[in-house]
């Protein structure tokens, strides 16, 4: 996060209450053609206020003119991708390759 801060490719957002107390922040990092929701974190005040899209919303609200896809990295929680596709977020599968070039008794043993 520092690096990405420092090349001007990472953002840290964040959303206070009362006292300037942290209820909710993300950090984003910016390629040529994406923006990447990579880290969220909520405080259980921040829950209850609903911070963390409040958050959201503001980043899209502010960023609507701009050409590049919003990606929520996706999640195997299905309330966090209910929450998503609140936003108008679409699944995207990725295809994977898994190689194991283990010796075959270990192979096995995996």
């Amino acid at each position: 996060m520092h690096v990405a801060i420092n090349k001007h490719c990472g953002e840290i957002w964040m959303a206070y209450g009362e006292g300037n107390r942290a209820l909710a922040g993300c950090f984003l990092l910016f390629g040529p053609r994406r923006v990447v929701l990579l880290f969220t974190g909520n405080s259980p005040e921040g829950k209850a206020s609903a911070a963390m899209p409040f958050l959201i919303d503001q980043f899209i609200k502010t960023s609507a003119n701009s050409s590049f896809l919003f990606d929520f990295e996706g999640s195997n929680d299905e309330n966090l991708a209910r929450f998503y596709k609140s936003f108008g977020a679409v699944n995207q599968s990725y295809q994977n390759l898994k190689i194991n070039r283990l010796p075959l008794l270990l192979r096995l043993v995996k």
